[in-house]
């Protein structure tokens, strides 16, 4: 093991003390070891640095999560398929894709609740979330902190 110069700043060294630093083991590698005795590169090299892992990708739900999502599937699919869709905005295809949730789908209490639900196409779905304030007057979007008991305007086939 070779031992450098000492390292100073200033000429006084680092905190008033005189610092060693030991150079890479490997053959004419003058870089400082960082890595045991070995310099980075070196250490990759001879297979002593353990080579990072690849990331795995984000779970889209956790378990009690999917657990819900299942549950929800066999609640909320006999209401919609093959029925038309409630909401009629003016983007609306007609027929029923899933569910319109009027208070959101936060918790497992708000998620299974068939009163607060209305079958809606995929285009009215959205078209709730982005027109905010058509959907609160029309009674599509309920405030979540209030208990609102507006019912919405449920508009028949043209």
């Amino acid at each position: 093991m070779k031992i450098s110069q000492p390292a100073t700043v200033n000429g006084a060294g680092i905190g008033g003390k005189i610092c060693y630093s030991m150079n890479c083991i490997f053959p004419i590698c003058k870089r400082e070891a960082t890595k045991g005795e070995l310099c980075y590169d070196h250490s990759r090299l001879m297979g002593t640095t353990p080579v990072p892992k690849k990331a795995s990708p984000i779970a889209k739900a956790s378990p009690k999560r999917k657990v819900l999502n299942k549950e929800y599937s066999k609640v909320s699919k006999p209401l919609w398929k093959g029925k038309d869709c409630k909401v009629r905005s003016e983007v609306c295809t007609g027929k029923a894709e899933g569910m319109h949730h009027l208070e959101g789908k936060e918790n497992a209490e708000k998620l299974l609740n068939t009163k607060k639900m209305i079958p809606a196409c995929n285009r009215c779905n959205t078209y709730i979330e982005t027109h905010h304030k058509w959907a609160a007057t029309n009674g599509f979007k309920l405030k979540r902190n209030t208990k609102s008991i507006k019912q919405p305007i449920i508009k028949s086939k043209p």
